[in-house]
């Protein structure tokens, strides 16, 4: 059949003889503006419809020939100039209808990928709903409602309240993200009501008493000297792991954002470092005090080519992962049940007790700005945070007994590089010495 002829009842013949390109119309008295268009050189091509809409010419692709057939095509076509005459447009309302048939697992996919979440929030979130929320997870989000969701959380709630909250307060806030997505025809929210707030209100959330467990006074000295003893371990994933427990008690910041530090973060110039992958996403400015500065020299002694100065002992190209096997030594050892997060709030409460400035502590911790307007000008360098943050860390060697002294870093630093053999050479010098001056 050629190209001029391209006016016709559509039959299976027919359409299996076009040899060009180009739209060919169905004349059938059922039709409904069907056209069968060709666009490669394949002979084989889509079922279209094409009307004007609102002054704009509109294409709505129905299915390729001949895995639909002729007759579903017109079926398919009779629909659509159902919805034409009702003033809707159809791709449209295909959009809206994939949208709306969503389910859970779905828009929780979509969840992660609109957020700006690090991957440790992301594998928690997975982990919260392969636990809890699996139940639901293939069943569109229209189509769940406020009993589907008290029962999944009463049901988990009886192995581990505090995970059924976490699961609970997850998916509220993805329902809180269809309820912008997931619209009519008419731009008008499809979810009017978030079901997981139903639970709130009915008080099925457990009230999590904020944590404050910290290092207590008399608990500082076996802490600080059984860590120390790790330093000395020749394991690497050991010392790697109590130097970075130091450093978290000597400045109260975050795991993670410590964990990550780089050599190229260090100045030791001006005493002086910075992290990077902080929770409020901004770089921070830390200083570098006596004890920071022994921890900092013996990374430096021990270092192995990595470019972090807490490497992984698997793996030098990547950071410490966590610090499990120093804190269970410290726990066996001494009894001190004890998190990188509860060094912050020891570091935090002890500058408190001091008298520091809240502006002062917020800034040495990180913490995101307040709505205090003084606060927003009260901007200290690293200078300025130097004595604050030594303050602290002097107190906490005050309650150990023992004393700071930039004289003993530095024999201290000199002797532990020695070797043993070149200890016992300077220890007979050294007596020499004395026997001659007597």
């Amino acid at each position: 059949m050629s190209k001029v002829d391209n006016r016709f009842s559509f039959t299976s013949k027919n359409l299996n003889s076009i040899t060009e390109r180009g739209a060919y119309y169905d004349d059938h008295k059922d039709a409904n503006g069907l056209i069968y268009n060709i666009q490669t050189d394949n002979k084989t091509g889509s079922f279209i419809v094409r009307e004007r809409l609102n002054g704009k010419k509109v294409t709505i692709t129905i299915g390729r020939y001949p895995k639909t057939t002729i007759e579903q095509a017109r079926k398919k076509a009779r629909t659509i100039q159902t919805d034409f005459s009702n003033g809707i447009n159809p791709n449209i309302k295909k959009k809206f209808d994939r949208t709306k048939q969503i389910t859970l697992i779905q828009m929780f996919e979509k969840y992660l990928q609109a957020k700006k979440l690090k991957p440790m929030t992301i594998r928690g979130y997975q982990i919260s709903f392969k636990n809890v929320l699996a139940p639901l997870a293939n069943k569109e989000l229209t189509a769940i409602t406020y009993d589907n969701v008290q029962d999944v959380h009463t049901e988990y709630s009886e192995r581990s309240q505090a995970e059924a909250d976490r699961a609970m307060r997850l998916l509220r806030a993805i329902f809180y993200m269809a309820m912008d997505d997931i619209k009519d025809l008419d731009g008008r929210p499809l979810i009017l009501e978030n079901p997981v707030r139903k639970l709130g209100k009915n008080k099925h959330f457990t009230k999590l008493d904020r944590k404050t467990r910290k290092l207590e006074d008399d608990q500082i000295k076996p802490f600080l000297e059984c860590i120390e003893s790790l330093t000395k371990d020749p394991r690497p994933f050991y010392q790697s792991g109590a130097d970075l427990l130091l450093i978290l008690l000597y400045h109260g910041t975050r795991f993670t954002e410590t964990a990550s530090i780089k050599w190229n973060q260090i100045d030791f110039r001006y005493k002086r470092f910075y992290l990077t992958e902080t929770k409020s996403g901004r770089r921070l400015w830390l200083p570098i005090t006596i004890e920071t500065e022994k921890v900092l020299k013996r990374r430096k002694r021990l270092a192995t080519g990595s470019e972090y100065i807490f490497p992984s002992a698997t793996d030098p190209s990547k950071h410490i992962s966590d610090v499990k096997k120093p804190l269970r030594h410290i726990l066996e050892q001494t009894g001190i049940e004890i998190t990188p997060h509860d060094l912050r709030r020891t570091f935090l409460s002890n500058g408190t007790r001091l008298g520091i400035s809240d502006y002062v502590l917020k800034q040495l911790a990180n913490h995101a700005p307040s709505n205090d307007v003084t606060a927003g000008y009260v901007i200290q360098n690293t200078d300025e945070l130097q004595e604050p943050s030594q303050q602290i860390v002097n107190a906490l060697f005050e309650k150990a007994g023992r004393n700071i002294s930039d004289g003993d870093s530095l024999l201290s630093d000199l002797l532990s590089a020695l070797s043993e053999n070149d200890k016992r050479k300077l220890i007979l010098q050294l007596s020499n010495t004395n026997k001659s001056q007597a």
